[in-house]
């Protein structure tokens, strides 16, 4: 019974250290809007450097967090708030996205 519980405890441990280590590893998507749908549940980026860079269009999850300058905006708002050229962080990089946080002007580079 106590290799048993040894075991799952080890187990639950190993996955919680793997989702831990996925979720630092995942940076999201940094881009450039194109454009936003009329629907506002998608929008296209410009995603890459400039000689590679091509566009994706990207879902938004229906309870997705949109900040754009500092400001909490809602989904219904995107359109009017989100315009082209802004630059965006997209989280998660993969499938629907959760959360978007948007500037109008170049975000500074970190400084290593």
């Amino acid at each position: 019974m106590k290799i048993c519980i040894c075991i799952l405890a080890a187990m639950f441990s190993l996955s919680l250290a793997s989702t831990t280590f996925a979720a630092k590893g995942n940076k999201g998507l940094r881009g450039q809007v194109v454009s936003v749908a009329d629907d506002h549940m998608s929008i296209v980026v410009n995603v890459g450097r400039k000689a590679d860079a091509k566009e994706q269009t990207i879902k938004l999850a229906s309870a997705a967090e949109v900040t754009v300058d500092g400001k909490k905006v809602e989904l219904k708002d995107l359109k009017e708030n989100l315009k082209a050229g802004y630059y965006v962080m997209i989280s998660p990089a993969d499938g629907e996205a959760t959360s978007i946080t948007a500037t109008s002007s170049k975000p500074e580079k970190k400084v290593k």
